[in-house]
């Protein structure tokens, strides 16, 4: 039986404004680094295990993923500069950062695969129209699967063991790569935070 966490969490200020996360806040999908100047055929050049580390070790800046944690405190603290915040529910969209909550809930149970130890595939309904009816993505529990591998990065390995982390990678489609955008049928809860 595959057993998945229920919620999975992403903290994120996008300080750089790498991800457009302010002006596409009321869209269908988030963006990934990917989609500010990144090279979408990595991915299929070069081994995923490599492209894992690269992006936990020493951080890839045009990554094709996004990272998410089983620990919410280490979403929040990973987004947030100070511990002096309040959620915002004002709609003029000048919140400090924002908490992404996953539900592995929303996945088609009968689209669940484990292709590796920790590495799992899944479809899940849209929202966007860009990927009807499923968006496909993967799911990587980080530590268990480059744990599971020989010749690991040993920093890349505790890093993903200090942070509890899950890599998330869309699946879908474009132009003969992989999307930079993860559709947002997967988003259990959105929340915005401004500091006092």
């Amino acid at each position: 039986m595959i057993k998945l966490p229920k919620y999975l969490y992403r903290g994120d200020c996008d300080s750089n404004n790498d991800r457009k996360l302010h002006t596409s806040n009321n869209s269908n999908v988030f963006l990934t680094n990917l989609s500010n100047g990144g090279d979408g055929r990595k991915i299929l050049k070069i081994p995923i295990n490599t492209l894992i580390q690269n992006h936990i070790c020493p951080g890839w800046q045009k990554t094709h993923f996004l990272s998410f944690t089983e620990d919410i405190d280490i979403a929040i603290n990973y987004a947030s500069n100070s511990d002096e915040y309040d959620e915002y529910f004002d709609d003029k969209n000048d919140w400090d950062f924002k908490l992404i909550t996953i539900s592995t809930n929303l996945l088609i149970e009968s689209s669940i695969a484990e292709f590796n130890n920790g590495f799992y595939y899944a479809e899940y309904k849209s929202q966007s129209t860009e990927n009807v009816p499923n968006s496909k993505i993967f799911l990587i529990n980080a530590v268990e699967y480059l744990s599971s591998l020989e010749n690991m990065n040993n920093i890349s390995v505790s890093n993903a063991k200090r942070d509890k982390e899950w890599i998330v990678l869309p699946l879908n489609r474009f132009d003969g790569e992989f999307s930079s955008k993860l559709d947002k049928g997967i988003v259990y809860k959105e929340q915005n935070f401004k500091y006092k």
